[in-house]
Order: C-alpha cells, then structure tokens, then sequence
C-alpha cells in the first residue's frame, strides 16, 4: 500500500511545483522552486533533497506533467528516480536517491548561536568554575583567617555556594523562559562583583558566609541556568555536545582560579586578591551577556532555523539586544504558569530527580576535601593547592568528551556508567596512602566526574513535553537537587571529624561519598527503565 504520493507539475509562471499528498491524513504540502528556464543544479537538488527526505517506499508511484504552460496536456506516470529527469533534456539520467544526495542536508546555524556557546562557556568559567576552586579557599581559611573554626564548619560556606548555584534556579529558570538571558546574566556579573568586593572585608566565618556563601553563590547560580537553556534550544539536535562545550568552562576555570588565587594571595594579600577576583570575573560576566542569546521559540521558528530574526541592525540596537534592553515586535510567550508543575508529574521525571540526589550527596566530597586529604599524606602547601587545578583539569577532558557517545546511546546510557565509575575511584582511594596515590586518584576521579555533571541537563530535556519550557524543568530539576548538594560537604567534614584517627575519619567519608554515587547509578538505571523498558535502548 503506497502511503505517499509526490506530484511534480509546472505551476503559473514557469515554477515547478511539488506537492505530497499523505493518503491518510490528506495533507498536501507545497514547496515552489525556481523557474525551470533557470535550468540550476541548486533546483535539482532541492528537488533530489525533498524526494529522499520524503519517507516514500522504493516503489512509490509518482506523476509529472509535461505540459507547463496549458491546462490540457497529456500525464506520463514516471517510477522511482525517472521522475527526477529534465523535461528539456529528455532521457539524461538524474542523481540516484541512493547516492550522495540521499544524505540529510547540513543543518546551518546563524552566527548567534555560536556567540552563545562563547557566553555560555565564559559564564560557567566563572560561575561552576569558581564553586570548583573552593577547596583553596577553605585550605586558606583553616590556616590563616579563622583557624580555630573547624574543618566542617567552614565547609558549609562552599555547601551554600553549590546550594544557591542549584537552588535559585528555581527562580532563574522561569525567569529565562519569560525574560530571557540577558537580564539574568547581566545581574549575575553585578552581584559577584559586589560579592567580592564585600569578602575582601571580611575577617570571621559569618561575615565570610554571607558574603560568599550567600551572596556570591546567588550570582552564581543566576549564571549557570540560563547558558544551558540557550545551547539546548540552538542545539536541538546535538544538544549534549553543546552542553559538554560550555560546561568544560568550568572546568578550566577550576584549573585556573586555583593558580590565579595561590598568585595573588602570595603578592598582594587577602583584600586585593578578592578585588582582583571581582574585577575579571565580573568583566568575564559582562562579555557573557553580550554574547549569549535564545532563539525565538514562538514565531514558528526554532533553533536551527530561527536565522532571519538574529540579524541586528543599527549600533544602538544591537547594544540594547545584549543587554536585554530591546523587547521586540515579535509574537511573545503566551500567558502561562511561572511554574511547571506538570514535569513534577511524571514518573521517569520523578525517578531521575531521586538519582541525581543520591549523586549530588556524594559528588562534591572530593572537590572540597582533595586539598587536606593529600597534606595527610605529605603533600606540600603548594601541591595541594594545585591538586585541585589537577583534578580539574582531567575533568575538562571529561566534561568535553564522555558527552559524544551520547549522542549515538543515550544521555541516560552515559551517565550510569559515569556514576559508576566515579564510585569506583572513590572506592580504590580508601587504598591510597601515598601523595602519588592522591594526585592520581584526584586526576581520575576528575575525570569520570566531569561526565557526570555535563550530562545533566541532557538528562532532563528529553523528560519535558514543553520543549519552550526547559529552562523551568532543568530550574526546578536543580533546585531540588541543591538540597543534596548542601548537605554533601558538611556531611563529609563530619565524618572525618568523628574518626578515631584521620585516616579513619577521611576512609569514613570516602565510602559514604561512593556509597551515595552507587546508588545514584541504581536508580539512574530504573528511570532509563521508566522511560525505556529496553535495557540496551537509546535513553
């Protein structure tokens, strides 16, 4: 049974015109091509295009007439590639469905979403990237701002930041989805800027913990939602790959700041290094939300094709567009829900949610404690500084390149075996009882990790049935989460704290740290069931 028809015809004015006729729904579509007497490949090749993208069985039936210029004329019915032949130059055999022009065409994207993925990975360098450096600073406070305050204490400044960097998404992904980036990124770059400038001041725990823990990560957070939204919705297809582009931001910013930290504290001291901290990545911030932008989701375009209405015009408009000042005439969002509750109903939403919890329970134990962990095993002052841009810079290649397979298996597929494996480094360094051994275990754990975070938001975005709504769904996904993340370094700094010896302390929170990533796997797996009953299918 032919399911498809296509009828080539010669239109008024000399325009070839091709319509496909579904016998079930009686759906014809139109496409006009150029004239025939501009006797173009560009012409063949649209036509080629649109006949091999058609789904039509081998031998599908198909019409054309050859009278282009009267109403009355004779029909020939053609069969498979014979319908493609030129009337002007009878018999010449066209392209074969089965060659080279069979292949899918290139998608062509306009040069804003490619901005985006510069601002995206600037926003992330500072934001993630920041949070990623914050065993330094908590080295450096136990020893020279408040040494009398204890290891888990002080821990809870760095838990607020990875609180807020999850949490206040709640709000920023709404947010995004109504008002855009621009807006959001904008305040970001002004907040941690003030953020810093106000920690420079700072000489006891609670000052430190407004200042950074709230105040900065507040900024932060506001800059990681709204880049990830952006790269999905210009990236529909390769959404996974676009995501591990930016997030590699942070992990280059975890081997940066780092080093940039441990050279300013050593020449200009605490309060100028703050300043300085302010400065660039305040500056970075400002850059990110020039570039960064979204494609029109409500005017019949979306991602790749939205290529017309991302030409600016004038200088002063284009300075308004970056900074979110210009609201255009185009159709708006329509009036809805600033929540949405309906993800919060599905079942693979729901079993995903209670995954990455159990993950992000145990994923930042290592971020926060590789520096004291390697002193006790006689790591100098300076190489346990630079244990973390260790770590990091292993979790670029990671956060780069384990997102690629996902586009051939699965987001899902990935980011089980990623959990796993995560689980198992954190396992083998219970063994560890050598400063080699640290900075090895640091390098793979980094790694295997740095997959695991740039597969989140591949995660969600298949699970939202609103494709306009995905900076709510991965805002709500992150804020639930951030719970998870704000118990996970206090938890660790209270374990180690209640061994009998510090071995004993550190090997206790290393198996409770595997322990949480192994059940994240777990459950990981029976959502991709949920979803997918399959074990072996693309999730």
């Amino acid at each position: 049974m032919v399911n498809h028809i296509i009828v080539l015809s010669f239109g008024r004015e000399g325009k070839i015109e091709t319509r496909r006729t579904d016998r079930r729904s009686g759906i014809i579509d139109r496409l006009r091509l150029k004239s025939r007497h501009q006797a173009e490949p560009s012409a063949v090749d649209c036509i080629l295009r649109h006949w091999c993208t058609s789904d039509l069985p081998a031998k599908a039936t198909r019409s054309m007439s050859t009278t282009p210029h009267s109403q009355e004329g004779s029909d020939r019915e053609l069969k498979g590639p014979e319908a493609l032949k030129d009337p002007e130059k009878g018999s010449q055999p066209a392209l074969s469905p089965t060659g080279p022009a069979s292949s899918p065409p290139p998608l062509h994207l306009p040069p804003a979403a490619y901005l985006t993925l510069v601002g995206g990975w600037l926003a992330l360098f500072c934001g993630f990237g920041f949070l990623n450096a914050f065993g330094v600073f908590e080295s450096y406070y136990k020893e020279q701002i408040i040494p009398s305050t204890s290891e888990s204490t002080i821990s809870w400044i760095g838990s607020f930041q990875s609180f807020w960097m999850l949490a206040a998404n709640v709000i920023a992904g709404p947010a995004q989805d109504k008002f855009g980036p621009k807006p959001l990124l904008l305040f970001a770059a002004v907040c941690f800027c003030f953020s810093c400038m106000m920690v420079s001041l700072c000489h006891q725990w609670w000052h430190l913990f407004l200042a950074q823990g709230v105040l900065q990560g507040m900024a932060l957070s506001i800059g990681f939602a709204p880049p990830m939204v952006c790269v999905l919705q210009w990236f529909k297809h390769k959404g996974p790959l676009g995501v591990a582009v930016i997030v590699s931001g942070s992990s280059v910013g975890g081997v940066v700041w780092p080093i940039v930290v441990r050279a300013l504290l050593s020449n200009v001291g605490f309060g100028w290094t703050w300043r300085a901290l302010g400065f660039i990545g305040g500056g970075l911030l400002l850059v990110s939300t020039v570039l960064t932008s979204q494609p029109d989701m409500f005017d019949g375009q979306d991602g790749e094709d939205d290529v017309a209405h991302n030409k600016r015009g004038r200088v002063t408009k284009f300075l308004l567009v970056s900074f979110g000042l210009y609201r255009s005439s185009k159709k708006r969002p329509p009036k809805r829900a600033f929540f949405y509750f309906d993800v919060l109903k599905l079942l693979s939403f729901q079993m995903t949610l209670v995954a990455w919890m159990f993950i992000y329970l145990g994923l930042f134990y290592t971020f926060f404690y590789l520096p004291s962990w390697g002193r006790l095993y006689g790591l100098s002052e300076d190489m346990s500084f630079y244990s973390i841009s260790i770590l990091n810079a292993a979790s670029f290649f990671g956060r780069l390149f384990l997102p690629f397979p996902a586009l051939k298996v699965g987001a899902f597929n990935v980011a089980i075996p990623c959990a796993l494996a995560s689980a198992v480094v954190v396992y083998a360094s219970l063994a560890v009882d050598t400063s080699a051994g640290v900075l090895i275990i640091g390098a793979f754990y980094g790694f295997t990790s740095g997959g695991l975070i740039s597969l989140l938001s591949p995660c969600i975005a298949p699970l939202c049935p609103d494709k306009t709504r995905i900076g709510s769904a991965v805002g709500q996904f992150a804020a639930m989460c951030s719970v998870a993340s704000l118990l996970s370094g206090p938890i660790g700094g209270w374990i180690i704290g209640a061994g009998k010896t510090p071995q004993q302390g550190f090997h206790g929170a290393q198996g409770f740290s595997a322990g949480c990533l192994t059940l994240g796997a777990i459950f990981l797996f029976v959502a991709k069931l949920v979803i997918n009953r399959n074990p072996l299918g693309k999730v």
